[in-house]
């Protein structure tokens, strides 16, 4: 691996061990989650086409970045920082290494035997990655090689999950998420897409229902937010905004009454970052 190889690999050291003690003891911080991991990118762009992307208009080409050097550059990390917690990032993780012969899964095991101790949380993780490759990530959870799944399900009733393009049905979501409850992995979380054009009432109610049986450790809760330039623009019977709000503050009150944190706009938490972002930029 060359100098220039090693610099061109984003790597960040982890800013705590735990983010939520952190903001404890420093109220002005803005640490979040991925604050507490060593970050690393792995890839860049995404090939995937979901109608309600607006940020893939602005993505370069799908790429994935050489192992070797995600290897070499990772290591180096952990060993001046000490810190083998890894997030591991890309605009759609699950894909990485498929344009140069290789695999998310295989890119974790050598990391693994570089350096043992470390573990990963997988970030932007999407379902459809998870539901081809169940039993490959099963191992490395049962390892104990997998500490956190970011896991973007944005829908759990199969229409609106046709109409947003994103290749896995609602049993397919169940069938990864019991064997999460299989395996006793707690360790993950989603986004969520409220209020998508033609999405019903009911249709949503799947999506809390599915969340309230599963419960993951965070939900975000986003209201569609069209681009003209989007296939989802271009569908009918968009949702009021006023619609998708009173959806979104429902399902943040039953989430929060079953233990689950949830976060959407105008919450709280989403108020708070924002008071202590203000508060750093106005000293």
């Amino acid at each position: 691996m060359t100098l220039a190889m090693a610099e061109s690999i984003y790597t960040k050291a982890a800013l705590c061990v735990d983010a939520a003690e952190f903001r404890r003891e420093n109220p002005d911080a803005d640490a979040i989650f991925h604050d507490q991991f060593l970050q690393l990118m792995v890839a860049e762009g995404c090939p995937f086409n979901c109608t309600y992307c607006s940020e893939r208009l602005a993505f370069p080409n799908f790429r994935s970045f050489p192992e070797a050097d995600l290897v070499a550059a990772a290591t180096a990390k952990m060993r001046e920082t000490g810190h083998y917690n890894m997030v591991m990032i890309a605009d759609c993780l699950g894909e990485y290494g498929k344009d140069i012969g290789s695999s998310l899964v295989k890119l974790v095991r050598r990391l693994a035997d570089a350096e043992p101790r470390v573990k990963v949380a997988l970030s932007n993780f999407h379902p459809v990655n998870l539901y081809t490759e169940l039993e490959t990530y099963s191992a490395l959870i049962r390892e104990g090689r997998i500490r956190h799944m970011n896991l973007p399900i944005q829908s759990a009733n199969d229409r609106v999950l046709r109409l947003m393009a994103r290749q896995y049905t609602a049993a397919q979501l169940e069938h990864c998420f019991n064997r999460l409850k299989e395996l006793n992995f707690t360790e993950f979380d989603t986004h969520v897409i409220v209020g998508f054009p033609g999405e019903t009432d009911e249709e949503f109610e799947d999506t809390v229902r599915f969340l309230l049986k599963h419960r993951p450790n965070h939900v975000l809760l986003s209201q569609f937010m069209g681009c003209e330039d989007t296939p989802a623009m271009r569908l009918p019977n968009h949702v009021d905004a006023a619609v998708a709000e009173r959806r979104a503050h429902s399902a943040e009150a039953r989430f929060r009454d079953a233990g689950i944190l949830c976060n959407s706009e105008g919450s709280e938490f989403i108020r708070e970052r924002l008071r202590r972002l203000n508060q750093a930029q106005t000293r």
